[in-house]
């Protein structure tokens, strides 16, 4: 920013932001570092396709889509992992994330039998099984409910029902993390 022309910055407006992808890169590495573990970036914190193609390199653990919208921008532009993660997840996203092979994150029952059905469509059946990751609701891991918890994934008892249930003979979806 030091390089910047004072009256460029003068003339900007609040908010403003000005991404540089060699911060972004560096920022990236070290939070790795610092956690230990892989770091999936969300594209909702930064739709800006420039940049999202301009770090495609670093994002090698893969970027977090939530939407349709969101999938469509990076389709053909970024070659990470993809994994779609919404609650609000649809018949149409899950398609569109099947046919990209992206890996699908299931907050409830309801989603993970949504994905099973897509995925038991004859369009599927020449594709190897890609896998699924549970959602973990945290704030049930600490015991806490009401209007404070996280609302986000599911409960412990769920999760076990599902992981029994995905784990049988006849399972359709393999259960890749949670």
């Amino acid at each position: 920013m030091q390089d910047l022309d004072p009256a460029v910055l003068a003339a900007l407006e609040t908010p403003c932001y000005v991404f540089d992808p060699a911060t972004v890169a560096e920022d990236l590495d070290e939070l790795r570092q610092c956690l230990g573990t892989p770091v999936v970036v969300s594209v909702k914190a930064c739709p800006v396709l420039d940049l999202l193609v301009r770090c495609n390199p670093h994002f090698t653990d893969g970027i977090e889509i939530a939407s349709l919208g969101e999938l469509n921008l990076t389709i053909g532009r970024m070659s990470v992992p993809r994994f779609v993660n919404t609650p609000a997840m649809d018949d149409t996203l899950i398609a569109a994330a099947l046919a990209c092979r992206a890996t699908l994150v299931a907050d409830s029952p309801q989603q993970v039998r949504a994905i099973e059905s897509a995925w038991a469509r004859p369009a599927m059946q020449n594709r190897p099984p890609e896998g699924i990751v549970l959602r973990v609701n945290a704030a049930s891991l600490l015991g806490k409910r009401g209007p404070s918890a996280d609302h986000f994934g599911m409960d412990l008892p769920t999760l076990h029902r599902e992981l029994d249930r995905l784990s049988g003979d006849e399972a359709s979806l393999q259960v890749v993390g949670l």
